[in-house]
């Protein structure tokens, strides 16, 4: 013969209640993803003026990397299509950078203060540099309208538009 269990008794309701769930975590320490697993996280801090003085400088190395851009397809003579194709493309980029920023704009920085001035006078001192040693080894861009120097001098432009640009983001 099986002995059924009955749940124990109280002396007012007559059941046992039962205790209250436990309260909920205090958000953003469990259920998020952390990076390192003992770290905490840091909350969003809206609105600091580093922050905009960073997206000031996103988006002016965006317009300088479209220039760039379009110097490029510009250097290698005055066709209408080249010239058409190089707005086009410099608009493309432009309006790719505003989508990145959009996307990113609540990404967390790891980048401090101190370091992204670093970052950014060593990137401008080495596209000072860069322009210098162009200008002392093919000095044709001066005189002439030539599309090797042309193509260099804007990819230097280019290639500074997306340092400062990563830097920004970084």
């Amino acid at each position: 013969m099986q002995e059924t269990q009955h749940p124990p008794y109280d002396e007012q309701t007559q059941w046992i209640s039962v205790p209250p769930p436990p309260p909920p975590p205090p958000p953003g320490v469990y259920g998020e993803y952390q990076l390192y697993p003992y770290g905490k996280i840091s909350e969003y801090r809206p609105g600091t003026l580093f922050r905009i003085v960073k997206g000031f400088f996103y988006f002016l190395a965006t317009v300088i990397m479209a220039l760039g851009f379009f110097g490029v397809f510009e250097s290698y003579g005055y066709n209408s299509f080249k010239r058409i194709l190089g707005l086009f493309f410099m608009f493309v980029l432009m309006a790719a950078g505003v989508a990145l920023f959009i996307y990113m704009r609540r990404r967390i920085t790891k980048l401090r203060r101190g370091h992204y001035i670093i970052w950014t006078v060593g990137a401008t001192v080495a596209l000072i540099i860069a322009w210098m040693l162009e200008f002392a080894i093919y000095p044709g861009f001066s005189n002439t309208h030539d599309p090797l120097a042309s193509t260099i001098f804007f990819s230097f432009f280019l290639l500074y538009g997306l340092a400062e640009a990563a830097i920004a983001f970084w």
